[in-house]
């Protein structure tokens, strides 16, 4: 019997115990959430629930004027993005990483920055095909989509919907 209450109530503790995540460490403008759901959405099929999700953005210094914006979802067991990170944010309850240049503040704001290691993949999955959900965005000065850089689904409804975001005050 008292072996039954010892389960009963280790049971009741862990029942109780909620899941935390980490904070929000950077601030992320509607334009930004917009565009991480539409992602998000449009990519599901591909998709399998154990990928980190990243941001990256980016000034292209060949072709002055236009900005990047990379969003990817790595699937951990093959590939975990590295390098100097720039904050983690949560939405639609995904963990979201973000390097690189915020192009000021149009993507994000924040004032954190560390490291994130590169792990090295294993000698056997060296030669394993992966091709991660990714779509890479690319900005006019103007804040105008320019499709013939960009890598996206050739998609007239989703190119329109990401045009309108990005034009978003």
């Amino acid at each position: 019997m008292k072996r039954l209450l010892i389960i009963w109530s280790i049971i009741g503790l862990v029942s109780c115990t909620k899941v935390r995540q980490a904070p929000d460490t950077t601030v992320l403008p509607e334009r930004t959430i917009a565009l991480i759901e539409l992602f998000l959405d449009n990519t599901k099929q591909w998709r399998n629930g154990n990928e980190q999700l990243s941001l990256t953005a980016w000034m292209d210094e060949k072709k002055e004027g236009y900005f990047y914006l990379n969003i990817c979802a790595d699937d951990t067991t093959f590939c975990k993005p590295s390098g100097d990170c720039k904050g983690v944010v949560h939405v639609k309850g995904n963990s979201i990483l973000l390097f690189g240049d915020s192009w000021n503040d149009y993507f994000w704001s924040s004032d954190t920055t560390y490291h994130v290691p590169y792990m090295k993949r294993s000698a056997e999955d060296e030669f394993i095909f992966y091709d991660p959900a990714e779509w890479t965005i690319c900005i006019r000065k103007d804040t105008s989509l320019c499709e013939a850089y960009s890598a996206l689904p050739c998609d007239i409804s989703l190119l329109d919907s990401i045009e309108k975001i990005l034009r978003q005050q």
